[in-house]
């Protein structure tokens, strides 16, 4: 996705957006929507970035980029060596 935007969508300016992706080349529009930089943006900063950003293992990161804590990943039951089910 990365790629395909900064192919596709990337302007003298910065990035706009793609007006008819049937025509080719792709006809491009005339602005940069707020939520480029607010959804994309955020996302390929934690993605991509050198040093990590974010800990995958003690939280979850929603689809809006927001941190949720407290909410830990489901433990193993402890195995206690007898048959599955006792």
């Amino acid at each position: 996705m990365f790629d395909r935007q900064e192919r596709y969508c990337k302007v003298a300016g910065g990035y706009t957006v793609v007006r008819e992706v049937t025509a080719s080349p792709v006809m491009l529009g005339d602005l940069t929507p707020a939520y480029w930089f607010i959804e994309n943006a955020k996302h390929y900063c934690l993605l991509f970035a050198e040093a990590r950003r974010f800990d995958y293992g003690s939280a979850y990161l929603t689809t809006e980029g927001n941190v949720l804590r407290g909410l830990l990943h489901p433990a193993a039951p402890p195995d206690t060596g007898g048959p599955v089910g006792k």
